[in-house]
């Protein structure tokens, strides 16, 4: 995905809060006292490059044919949402705090990021 913005108002709360990066730096006085106040209303300041390159899925499998035991033994192993290469400053640049919804699009606030999953497989004919 390429040249998305994303409207990050999980980051905007947390700076708000105190518990961010740039709140940090207001507070060890690297950046003007009420920096985080002074920008809290500015909408560019919310928005991130929602550009991303992942790896969805992958899977692999291999059939050990006939064995001892059994007549047909595959084994499969299989994972999703594994990597994300992207720049963008919350969870992930994929979600969506409008849920399905077409219109609301590129807003991350309070959403859930998309897990990280894993599967092992075995079938087996006796």
């Amino acid at each position: 995905m390429q040249g998305v913005d994303v409207f990050n108002a999980d980051f905007r709360t947390r700076q708000g809060v105190g518990n961010g990066k740039i709140a940090e730096q207001e507070h060890n006085g690297q950046i003007p006292r009420g920096y985080v106040l002074g920008v809290y209303q500015i909408e560019q300041w919310r928005v991130d490059d929602g550009s991303f390159v992942k790896l969805r899925e992958i899977a692999l499998s291999y059939n050990f044919g006939k064995l001892k035991f059994f007549r047909d033994l595959t084994v499969g192993l299989s994972g999703r949402n594994l990597i994300s290469w992207d720049n963008y400053d919350g969870y992930d640049p994929e979600v969506n705090s409008g849920g399905q919804s077409t219109i609301l699009r590129n807003i991350d606030f309070g959403s859930v990021p998309i897990p990280r999953t894993f599967r092992l497989g075995v079938s087996a004919k006796f």
